[in-house]
């Protein structure tokens, strides 16, 4: 009898230590998630890697009003 004692006691239980199963909708979520940071962080590194467009030079001629400004002399 205390040979079967010690057989119990020697034998490790695996299963205690392994995760338990999970639902095939919590990994289609896990995945989904994957999905979109993937494709949003592609989005975001075009948008910052790309060269910016050349912008119009206007003229200073051209320019017939300016508002919003108000000239005042130094004191």
């Amino acid at each position: 009898m205390e040979e079967e004692e010690v057989d119990e006691r020697r034998k490790i239980d695996l299963k205690k230590h392994a995760l338990t199963a999970v639902s095939r909708k919590y990994l289609l979520r896990i995945g989904m998630y994957v999905i979109l940071l993937t494709v949003l962080s592609c989005f975001i590194y075009y948008l910052y890697n790309r060269k910016p467009e050349p912008r119009e030079v206007k003229s200073p001629n051209d320019v017939e009003e300016i508002r919003g400004v108000t000239l005042s002399d130094p004191v």
